[in-house]
């Protein structure tokens, strides 16, 4: 087997085929640092303002201020709006906003938000494939920049900066007595 063939395998198995609108975000540094720029100027690339506040609602909810921030305390949101806006193409922006509208309208009619969460998390929900897909989507994106940001980064998760300090000779005990693995 060759090596790309093995990488190709790790994608599919990894989600990163379904993700590839937004994992170029992440790969191009410039195109990143661009889409962070966006989410930190607060303007809107995508949304109009109702939905935009029905996005924050739904990040909310998916993940609450609790011992961490919250998602829009963080700009998941923005990060969002911004990567949807400047990274998608019209097409994949269309499909998207086909399937967040479905979502919302979904959302609308249930009860409470948290219910319709539990509903869309299991398999036969009774909701149309676009809302299963937009839900599953959104959350995946909710996931992956909430982790990304530099609050939860550095303060929630462990960080260890790379490339950090050069420390040629150290005594093992200051690693609790573990050589670093490489």
């Amino acid at each position: 087997m060759q090596r790309r063939q093995i990488l190709r395998y790790a994608a599919y198995v990894t989600g990163a085929a379904i993700t590839a609108p937004f994992a170029g975000a992440f790969l191009t540094a410039c195109a990143r640092d661009e889409v962070q720029q966006a989410a930190n100027d607060q303007q809107r690339y995508f949304f109009a303002e109702k939905d935009f506040s029905f996005l924050q609602s739904f990040l909310d909810t998916l993940l609450p201020t609790t011992d961490s921030p919250s998602a829009t305390e963080v700009g998941v949101a923005d990060m969002i709006d911004a990567t949807v806006g400047l990274i998608y193409s019209p097409k994949q922006q269309s499909e998207f906003k086909n399937r967040f509208s479905a979502l919302r309208t979904w959302m609308k009619e249930q009860s409470d938000m948290a219910g319709a969460f539990a509903k869309l998390e299991k398999e036969n929900t009774g909701a149309s494939t676009e809302v299963t897909e937009a839900y599953r989507d959104l959350k995946q994106q909710a996931i992956t920049f909430y982790l990304a940001t530099e609050p939860v980064a550095t303060e929630f998760l462990n960080y260890l900066p790379v490339p950090g300090p050069y420390q040629g000779c150290i005594p093992v005990s200051e690693v609790d007595h573990k050589a670093w693995a490489l």
